[in-house]
């Protein structure tokens, strides 16, 4: 910016703070001065100044003037705007790309717009032929033309094929035209995120491309929504989430019958899981008693076991229990084994025996 008498024929940039009536930044020449106040006009690319009624500040326009040197490239004009320009560097050198411009700097002359887009922000010196568009919310959400070579392409052309957009758009009233979204060089991404810029503030925000589309397109469901006006995340889901979410991975809905099967199989599980239950705890109690039982028989067999501790040299008053049922074992087994050795003689029993003495005794002999 330069500072100095503010005459007939000045240049100044002005922004919706300067002039209350408009919403995004301009360029204005000065007309007349009148003290403390100036006379002013808007500056038209495509048409005759527009003549403004209020009258501005001398001392804001001190403060907001621009060199003559602007008026060749007018970078001011593409402030606050999407645009599409052709990248100077990187993989997608010479190809055309899409972003908002938030500001400019003039270097030695030169114009170089500050520009913010979906890969980060970037610095783009103004050039002819032109290598910067400025362009429509429809076409820039779409991205017309992005990725293509402007060599191929040109900025003419490109105007015209977005002006075709612009007209297929206008006579849909279910959005995005299929022919449209056919044709594009790069696929529509509802779900993905794209700078937007307010005219007025120059705040950057960031959106669904979905929702900077409704808003572009005016659609009756967003009829007096505001792009700038982001939705809830929860909104840019698909409505078809929630019914899916009852019945996902090709299963059927519930019905009644369904229900019903579904109730029966539950309580079968759950009295399969109570028999197992019941059955490990019946387990653990025979477990439990057995252990109770061999404790029984050696209090009941103390002399025998205390016998059989003092035979293998262990002191009983200190014995491991555990170790008293191993060595008791030991001795049932070996009797199991004699037992067995002598399995091949008769041996009567008590009662036999009292009754073969008592057959022989001598007072029933004749």
């Amino acid at each position: 910016m330069v500072s100095s008498a503010i005459v007939p024929g000045a240049l100044a940039f002005l922004g919706p703070g300067h002039l209350p009536a408009h919403s995004e930044f301009r360029y204005v020449r000065v007309t007349a001065v009148q003290g403390n106040k100036a006379k002013v006009t808007l500056v038209n690319l495509d048409d005759d100044d527009e003549e403004l009624d209020e009258k501005v500040d001398v001392s804001i326009l001190k403060r907001r003037q621009v060199r003559d040197v602007e008026s060749d490239m007018w970078p001011g004009m593409f402030v606050g705007h999407p645009i599409a320009f052709v990248q100077p560097e990187g993989a997608s050198m010479d190809e055309w790309s899409f972003g908002v411009v938030t500001g400019y700097r003039m270097t030695q002359s030169i114009p170089w717009l500050h520009v913010r887009c979906a890969e980060g922000a970037a610095k783009i010196k103004l050039e002819q032929p032109p290598n910067v568009i400025k362009v429509d919310w429809v076409n820039y959400v779409i991205q017309t033309g992005a990725g293509t070579n402007a060599s191929a392409t040109n900025a003419e052309e490109l105007v015209a094929l977005m002006d075709d957009v612009c007209a297929q758009c206008d006579k849909s009233r279910s959005g995005l035209p299929s022919k449209v979204a056919k044709s594009l060089s790069v696929a529509f991404d509802a779900d993905a995120t794209v700078p937007i810029i307010r005219p007025d503030t120059l705040a950057v925000l960031v959106a669904p491309r979905q929702h900077v589309l409704d808003c572009a397109l005016a659609k009756k469901s967003k009829k007096g929504a505001t792009m700038f006006a982001l939705p809830p995340p929860s909104s840019t889901k698909p409505a078809s989430t929630k019914r899916k979410a009852s019945h996902t991975d090709g299963e059927r809905p519930l019905t009644r019958q369904r229900v019903q099967e579904t109730a029966s199989a539950a309580d079968a599980a759950v009295s399969f899981s109570s028999d197992a239950t019941a059955s490990d705890a019946t387990a653990s109690d025979a477990e439990h008693d057995d252990a109770a039982d061999v404790q029984a028989v050696l209090l009941q067999n103390r002399s025998f076991a205390q016998s059989s501790l003092n035979s293998a040299g262990i002191d009983g008053a200190t014995v491991d229990p555990n170790a008293m049922v191993a060595l008791a074992d030991t001795r049932i087994h070996a009797l199991d084994d004699n037992r067995g050795r002598s399995s091949t003689t008769f041996r009567p029993t008590t009662l036999e025996q009292q009754v073969h003495n008592a057959l022989g005794h001598p007072d029933h002999k004749a």
